[in-house]
């Protein structure tokens, strides 16, 4: 969950606030509270901010326990009470904007999910055909001076990233794409020497063999796509 609500975050660019419970931690003799978050770790990895709230009487204090750009620092506020008459008309409107939230959110989490979904196996189908048209062109004329398109290279690094999770994935497609670019360079910008040109052929047929194979393209819901090397 952790991790869809970080990519959430990411691909639509919008905040999410976890909150979380703390548990006592006995054997803590750093000093300390003796309080740990429930969840352990994992939830400090998954958080960018973390801020810790407790009761000191009749106030409340804030503590940032984790911050990429702050540092460890700590104020007190107050809660108010609902006695007065004009908190009182402002807590029914919350309570139901609340409970909108809390029926709505799972199915606008879906929706949202699902479009990423649906445009990660459209982006993926189209690098799989690429990349298996690229290698059977350069298959069956090894020293084809053809200026081939690059799909891969027409999205930023973050998109990619977010489109292939797995960084090993990733690495594949784009050690193709990269040598391919250096091919392509070369057949634009110098004189073509046959020997040159069948090294990078062959270099690039390699990458692709190792991209179409060694990738989990079934974790990407990409089936049936993949054809073996033509002759």
């Amino acid at each position: 969950m952790l991790h869809n609500l970080s990519r959430l975050a990411e691909v639509h660019n919008v905040a999410v606030v976890i909150t979380n419970q703390v548990q006592s931690q006995p054997d803590d003799f750093s000093g300390g509270d003796g309080l740990r978050a429930t969840g352990g770790n994992v939830m400090g990895h998954g958080s960018t901010y973390r801020i810790h709230l407790r009761k000191a009487g009749k106030t409340r204090i804030a503590i940032m326990i984790d911050s990429p750009y702050h540092a460890y620092d700590q104020t007190k506020f107050k809660v108010p009470q609902f006695k007065d008459q004009f908190y009182s008309y402002l807590l029914w409107p919350l309570l139901v904007a609340i409970s909108i939230v809390i029926i709505t959110f799972p199915q606008i989490y879906n929706k949202l999910f699902r479009t990423f979904r649906r445009d990660q196996i459209i982006f993926l189908t189209g690098i799989v055909e690429e990349i298996m048209m690229i290698r059977n062109i350069m298959k069956k004329n090894p020293l084809t001076t053809s200026n081939f398109p690059e799909k891969w290279t027409s999205i930023s690094y973050e998109t990619k990233r977010q489109i292939v999770g797995n960084i090993s994935d990733y690495l594949l497609i784009d050690d193709f794409y990269t040598l391919l670019t250096k091919r392509n360079t070369y057949v634009i910008n110098n004189k073509i020497e046959n020997n040159k040109l069948n090294q990078y052929i062959e270099k690039c047929i390699q990458f692709s063999e190792k991209a179409l194979s060694g990738v989990d393209w079934k974790k990407y819901r990409i089936t049936g796509r993949i054809s073996r090397p033509q002759n």
